[in-house]
């Protein structure tokens, strides 16, 4: 259908149908994780240690990291490390 407006033709636009669009695997997302390599270490856990800012270590047997402030009157400001003393006397920090 075209209409004359002082002798030019002009059509009507109408809009084209919208195709479907069509995701391709390699457009998807992906999610990226940290692949920082993990600690593995070998041992039995003795203890539940704490290190201070100061450099200082204090541990308890049996427990949690928050019984180690409570029992030695620690704030947690002071904390730099939480971690485990294993049986071979190596420590490992979180």
């Amino acid at each position: 259908m075209s209409v004359t407006i002082l002798g030019q033709n002009i059509r009507l636009i109408r809009p084209e149908k919208i195709k479907k669009q069509i995701i391709l695997k390699k457009d998807l997302p992906v999610a990226k994780y940290n692949k920082r390599p993990k600690t593995i270490c070998k041992g039995k856990v003795t203890a539940v240690c704490v290190m201070l800012k100061n450099g200082g270590i204090r541990s308890i047997c049996k427990g949690l990291h928050i019984d180690v402030l409570s029992i030695f009157d620690i704030s947690p400001e002071l904390v730099k490390k939480v971690g485990w003393e294993l049986e071979d006397g190596n420590y490992v920090w979180k």
